[in-house]
């Protein structure tokens, strides 16, 4: 039957000739031609082959029998002109049962993503302790190795001074590739945290040279470990960034993002961080639509996994009212300067360094909009807290000095 209704066949009638075609049928059937033979592949195929065979005891054996078949097939039962196979069955089944077989299969579904997330927690969580535990045994091993250092230097070979931190410092670099040659990681992990130092010490040099020796032996010896790639990445990144050169931080601060990223997998604190480190690179190059998108993302992701208020997000919003300020959009930037300044000093307090610098970026914007009291007022106060917070030469501190001339310059 499925065959023979595609086929067009003339045939003589009372009234002259009669033509019965694809459409013809399914139109007799108010459907259409391709449904209608669908319908009648399988059970019905069959039942009309198996009641027209030729050899009499291979069709049915009475019409009662012809008639179950028919009722079965109704029924969505298998059928006797149909071979009996597991198949077979288990398609009748499920056409019979649709809504169980199809609530049955959406619970079966449920377990198994609820079992896959549960096993892929399971492995994060597995991978977090294991790195949990390896950073405990670094932290304790950097902790000994200061100790081991501070114990060395006696306070005699200062001649009666105090040894300084800086003293220790200085003394403990030289002995990283000694005492550590055997554990490339901590010794990474020392060269990255003490070029840091450095770099916050204003001592630019010697702290490209220790970013640059600990990233160096971070991508050897981190190879598994996106997260320590990431950090070694993006504190490298952040010291060209400083110094100026803005394509090789850029490219550092890419593959610091991609690393997090791998580690990751989803919206996360580093992340955010890493798209703000980016968002400040583009800035720099004036390229500021791109900035200000990847500046909107951080914001979101900070927002998204907790973040407010707190030292992050008032980062991100004051460096994107920098990028409005730099642009000349000052109305846009000055709501977000101020509610950032609110923001760090209410999760890290007045003495917070970030809050200095917030406020250094405000007050510089009150200069442009000629608010000068307000301005100088912001400065002073700066330039108080830049000596407190670094009583020796600082980069900072001239910054602080620099802009509080501009302003009174401005005021005559």
């Amino acid at each position: 039957p499925s065959t023979a209704i595609t086929e067009v066949e003339t045939r003589p009638t009372r009234a002259g000739t009669e033509t019965r075609s694809p459409a013809t049928v399914s139109e007799a059937r108010s459907t259409e031609a391709g449904r209608l033979r669908r319908r009648l592949v399988g059970d019905l195929d069959r039942i009309c082959l198996m009641a027209l065979r030729k050899e009499p005891d291979r069709r049915y054996g009475s019409a009662t029998d012809l008639a179950e078949d028919v009722r079965r097939h109704l029924d969505g039962l298998p059928v006797a002109a149909q071979p009996d196979t597991l198949g077979y069955r288990a398609r009748k089944f499920v056409r019979r049962n649709r809504v169980g077989v199809g609530a049955l299969a959406a619970v079966v579904l449920a377990l198994l993503v609820g079992l896959g997330a549960a096993l892929w927690q399971a492995r994060i969580a597995a991978a977090e302790r294991d790195r949990a535990q390896l950073e405990a045994e670094t932290s304790q091993q950097v902790t000994d190795f200061f100790v081991r250092l501070l114990e060395a230097e006696d306070p005699r070979s200062a001649q009666g001074d105090t040894v300084t931190v800086r003293q220790v410092l200085d003394a403990g670099v030289e002995r990283i590739a000694t005492d550590l040659a055997d554990q490339p990681g901590v010794q990474a992990r020392l060269y990255l945290t003490t070029g840091e130092v450095y770099r916050s010490l204003g001592d630019m040099d010697r702290a490209r040279d220790l970013l640059e020796r600990g990233l160096s032996l971070a991508d050897s010896v981190f190879t598994d470990d996106a997260l320590a790639l990431a950090e070694a990445q993006d504190r490298t990144a952040r010291w060209f960034f400083n110094a100026g050169s803005l394509v090789t931080a850029d490219s550092l601060a890419q593959a610091a993002l991609a690393s997090a990223q791998q580690a990751y997998r989803g919206d996360h604190q580093r992340i955010a961080e890493l798209l703000d480190l980016r968002a400040g690179l583009l800035r720099e190059r004036e390229r500021y639509p791109d900035a200000d998108s990847l500046e909107r993302l951080a914001i979101a992701m900070a927002q998204r996994v907790g973040l407010d208020p707190s030292l992050d997000l008032a980062i991100y919003y004051n460096n994107l009212a920098l990028s409005y300020h730099q642009q000349g959009r000052r109305l846009d930037a000055t709501p977000l300067y101020r509610e950032a300044v609110e923001m760090m000093v209410d999760a890290e307090g007045e003495a917070h360094p970030y809050v200095a610098t917030m406020r250094h970026n405000l007050a510089a914007l009150y200069r442009d909009l000629l608010i000068l009291d307000e301005s100088e007022d912001l400065f002073r106060t700066m330039v108080a807290q830049e000596r407190r917070l670094y009583p020796g030469d600082h980069p900072n501190l001239a910054a602080a000095l620099s802009n509080l001339g501009l302003t009174l310059k401005e005021r005559g």
